[in-house]
């Protein structure tokens, strides 16, 4: 089938380079052809001369522009006929947008002329949470529309859906889970200085969807920016996709498909202690997704040495005889460390330098042979610290949220699983899961283990032994 015009891409507004490249290009052409008949006219009535060259040049002046003219009105006409008909019938535009900053000023539009609906589902809504306008917009705009309802549906940072993103991007392990994070925390704050009109904007997080593509519903508009590799260039044109005879169909069903995806999200008035996770590139390989057994191990005294506080990169020091033995556990089970890191409440480090410290970490178990699947840690503290960080969590052992979100994202039998950590609350956290526990007491530790443990000893030499004949006996069976 031959393609129609209606078939071809349509490119949307364009700017006025184009334009006048298109008169430039009819000026020309026009001006040759009008040059070539004025030479053959000169060259056949050599009579007078001066006088009908002066004529001839003014009138083939103003038929050049005369047929310029209209020659470019013709072709803009054609065009915007073109869009408008496929606007009309069909309602997909592609390309809108030059640049993000008007994509940006284009969405902060879009808000102030809801008048019942605007949703977004998305990674972090960077686009709409980094724009100043937009956020002013929000205010102004529930309070001109009464029936205006308002809900920003985010990616859970730290969430699995969120780390593969980021490895698709190619950003380091937690940017965007940390912009998610930061943009979260605005928007659950803009709610609060909402006041009365706070009920209508709702903030929501999910992680049960897989985006493909950032999608903004306004009213009978849906805007569709889909995802790309980060080499082509991380999103692509906007769609708008319009409420229409011709697409109901399509309408409707991106329409349901926004409702479903709220339905299963949380809604959120605070922000929520979320578990930070780290998934590696070997934790995703396919041979290492069919083990269902684990060891946890905390960090501090179990893979590297004890340092309290621990801030720097150059402070790291492995344990060697733990390495040595969890290369060859590593075979049958997946390695995941679980630590709490209050340091981060306590304000001592940041969660970027808990980032580096665990990129060099990894670097150092890989120059020795030893791959970890993964890395969960805790950032909060009960009592000390402000903000999001001073809270009561479910992710700081003694409480078990590491090892259930672990558990949650590598599918994990956590009955089948191993704990070794250096203090009662580790095995305290594997317990309540009904995981096995090895606890490595050194000094106040022994003195405060109360048999809590399924083993306890006093070295980490001991602890090798242990754990080697645990692994053995459970990948024998």
């Amino acid at each position: 089938m031959s393609q129609s015009r209606e078939d071809r891409s349509i490119t949307g507004p364009l700017p006025i380079s184009h334009w006048l490249r298109i008169a430039g290009v009819y000026f020309l052409a026009t001006l040759g052809a009008v040059g070539t008949l004025t030479g053959l006219l000169l060259w056949y009535d050599p009579a007078n001369p001066v006088s009908l060259r002066t004529r001839l040049i003014i009138s083939a002046v103003a038929l050049v522009i005369a047929i310029t003219a209209v020659a470019v009105t013709v072709h803009v006409a054609l065009h915007y006929r073109f869009r408008y008909r496929h606007h009309r019938f069909v309602g997909l535009v592609r390309d809108l947008y030059a640049s993000r900053s008007h994509l940006m000023d284009h969405y902060a539009s879009v808000l102030r002329d809801a008048t019942s609906r605007f949703r977004v589902v998305g990674i972090s809504l960077h686009t709409l949470m980094t724009d100043e306008q937009f956020i002013q917009a929000v205010p102004a705009a529930l309070a001109n529309n009464p029936r205006l309802e308002i809900d920003l549906i985010f990616r859970r940072p730290f969430s699995a859906i969120v780390d593969q993103r980021e490895q698709e991007e190619e950003k380091y392990r937690g940017r965007i889970s940390h912009d998610c994070l930061a943009h979260i925390r605005r928007a659950v704050s803009l709610r609060k200085s909402l006041g009365n009109v706070g009920s209508r904007f709702r903030v929501f997080v999910d992680e049960r969807f897989a985006p493909s593509a950032f999608l903004l519903q306004r009213d009978d508009e849906i805007y569709l920016e889909p995802y790309l590799h980060r080499r082509v260039g991380r999103s692509a044109p906007t769609f708008v996709l319009r409420r229409n005879e011709a697409n109901q169909e399509v309408f409707d069903a991106y329409a349901e498909h926004l409702d479903l995806i709220m339905e299963k999200a949380q809604e959120l008035t605070e922000v929520p202690p979320f578990v930070r996770a780290q998934i590696t590139e070997y934790g995703r390989r396919e041979e290492r997704k069919s083990l269902r057994r684990a060891v946890f191990l905390d960090r501090d005294g179990i893979v590297i040495e004890d340092v309290s506080y621990l801030s720097k990169p150059e402070q790291l020091r492995l344990l060697t005889p733990m390495i040595e033995c969890l290369k060859v556990v590593a075979k049958s089970h997946r390695l995941v460390v679980v630590t709490n890191q209050s340091g981060i409440a306590r304000g001592f480090f940041t969660e970027a330098d808990l980032q580096r410290i665990h990129e060099h970490l990894l670097a150092l178990l890989e120059d020795n042979g030893l791959y970890l699947d993964a890395i969960y840690y805790c950032p909060h503290h009960p009592e000390v610290g402000d903000g999001e960080y001073r809270v009561s969590c479910e992710c700081r052992k003694p409480r078990p949220g590491l090892l259930r979100q672990a558990a949650a994202d590598l599918q994990l039998d956590l009955a089948d699983c191993i704990m070794v950590g250096d203090s009662p609350r580790d095995c305290e956290a594997g317990r309540s899961v009904q995981a096995k526990t090895l606890l490595v007491a050194y000094g106040a530790s022994r003195a405060n283990s109360n048999g809590e443990a399924d083993q306890t000893v006093g070295t980490i030499e001991e602890a090798v032994r242990v754990l080697n004949r645990w692994t053995t006996r459970a990948s024998a069976s």
